[in-house]
């Protein structure tokens, strides 16, 4: 009895206090975000992982919030000792200000977690995103007589993620890990993903341009193809990235012979793989791009 009395003490009763209320916090916001990928978003092929990833982290923010306990108790009892009185933890005050401020931090942090998740599907849904005005999305060919040439494969995750493993092996067979490249505008370019960003590299490895796309499910794999969208204009990029393998969603991104975005749009990608493919005119040698998804479509020049 005297030693469950002296951890209700301020100074030992802080500190479970503190961490408790983070726990609990913290849990909720993680069962909140579980329950809304289940229902409203697109669970991830690891997502039963989350089951014992969440308690692991509601436990390590509950130690987070008992070293924080433990100093400001610590501080009461160094600077202001007269406040000791005042810090009963054993009071029904007390307690009932923890259930208050717990319950009242539960439905906050659970709505933050359903939200997140909410707010993340509705980015996600498929809709353009940058539009210059310069090309036209058709749902027919403008001409009768094309000629399809496919995109190149630029990166793979897969390959990437294979890291000292896949190095080990072409070392033993004499293989080196390569790129591919492609022809754009007279020069060799790469396009690929790090982490959330695409990146396009000319030879030399300098950056052309990068894309952000962290706001959205992270890159699987990368295909590009060039495209001549006005006969006397140059080379436009078109390349397709297909998110991870659960998000069923895809994106398409066409850049300017600068480097820069000039349209930018999510896709559907559920039962199809989507994939691009640039499509000549055999007649007039005009160029546009064909973009397969569940409901395909053209991307032609708007003049």
């Amino acid at each position: 009895m005297r030693n469950i009395n002296a951890l209700l003490t301020y100074k030992s009763g802080l500190p479970f206090i503190f961490g408790a209320f983070c726990m609990i916090i913290s849990g909720s916001y993680f069962i909140a975000a579980m329950v809304a990928e289940a229902t409203i978003g697109r669970p991830s092929s690891t997502f039963a992982i989350g089951y014992i990833q969440a308690p692991i982290a509601a436990m390590a923010l509950g130690a987070v919030g008992f070293a924080m306990g433990s100093f400001i108790a610590q501080q009461i009892g160094r600077y202001r000792p007269q406040w000791e009185h005042l810090v009963n933890v054993k009071s029904p005050i007390t307690l009932s200000l923890f259930l208050i401020i717990s319950s009242f931090g539960v439905y906050l942090s659970a709505n933050v977690g359903y939200a997140n998740v909410k707010d993340f599907e509705e980015r996600s849904k498929p809709h353009v995103i940058i539009d210059k005005g310069l090309l036209l999305k058709v749902f027919s060919l403008p001409f009768n007589s094309p000629r399809f040439q496919d995109a190149v494969k630029t990166w793979d995750l897969r390959k990437e993620s294979a890291g000292l493993s896949y190095s080990f092996i072409s070392w033993l067979v004499g293989t080196n890990k390569m790129i591919p490249s492609i022809k754009w505008n007279s020069r060799q370019v790469t396009v690929v993903s790090d982490r959330d960003i695409i990146l396009i590299r000319d030879d030399a490895g300098k950056n052309i341009s990068q894309t952000d796309l962290s706001k959205y499910d992270y890159t699987r794999e990368l295909w590009a193809v060039p495209v001549r969208f006005q006969l006397q204009e140059q080379e436009y990029l078109a390349v397709i990235a297909n998110l991870r393998s659960t998000s069923n969603r895809a994106m398409v991104l066409i850049y300017s012979p600068e480097g820069a975005l000039v349209y930018h749009e999510i896709l559907e990608r559920k039962g199809c793989e989507t994939i691009i493919k640039k499509v000549t005119d055999l007649k007039t040698q005009q160029e546009s791009v064909e973009v397969k998804t569940p409901a395909s479509f053209y991307l032609i020049a708007s003049k």
